[in-house]
C-alpha cells in the first residue's frame, strides 16, 4: 500500500512523529511505522545527552553582554 501522500500531508515535527510511533504494535514494526510516517529511524532512536542547563546558562550569559553593549553587534 503506497500511502506517499499522507506522508506529504503530515506537517508534523519530529517529536510530534515520535510521539505517533506505537512501539509495542501487534502488526507494524517501529521501522514500518517510521517509514509511514516520514521519520528516519535515525531520529526516532535519536537521545539527546546535551546539558540544557549549561546551554541556558550560556544562553542568559549571551544576553546579558548585549544588553549591556548592543553596539557590540
Amino acid at each position: 500500500m503506497e500511502l506517499e501522500w499522507l506522508k506529504k500531508n503530515l506537517n508534523f515535527s519530529v517529536d510530534e512523529k515520535k510521539r505517533l510511533i506505537e512501539p509495542e504494535h501487534a502488526m507494524l514494526s517501529i521501522s514500518r511505522q517510521c517509514e509511514l510516517l516520514g521519520l528516519s529511524r535515525a531520529s526516532y532512536d535519536y537521545r539527546s545527552e546535551k546539558d540544557e542547563s549549561y546551554n541556558l546558562r550560556l544562553m542568559n550569559l549571551i544576553d546579558e553582554q548585549f544588553t549591556r553593549t548592543p553596539f557590540y553587534g
